[in-house]
């Protein structure tokens, strides 16, 4: 993995801490970035799955985004 990853946080979006422990051991040891769970409550979309799932992420980006921000 590239240097410039190393520390890097990333923001895992849940609110199940058990979650976020599984992506961990997946990722294992030599992962160099930092993964916190952030919850983070989203509308009720409808439509496809995959338009669904689209919305869900834009959203949670802008969040993350926005209270990375300050």
């Amino acid at each position: 993995m590239a240097a410039s990853l190393v520390g890097k946080k990333i923001v895992f979006v849940t609110g199940n801490a058990k979650k976020l422990e599984e992506v961990i051991q997946i990722l294992g040891d030599k992962f160099p970035c930092t993964l916190v769970a952030q919850k983070i409550d989203l509308p009720e979309y409808q439509g496809e799955p995959d338009e669904i799932s689209i919305q869900k992420c834009q959203e949670a980006a802008r969040q993350v985004c926005r209270d990375a921000e300050g």
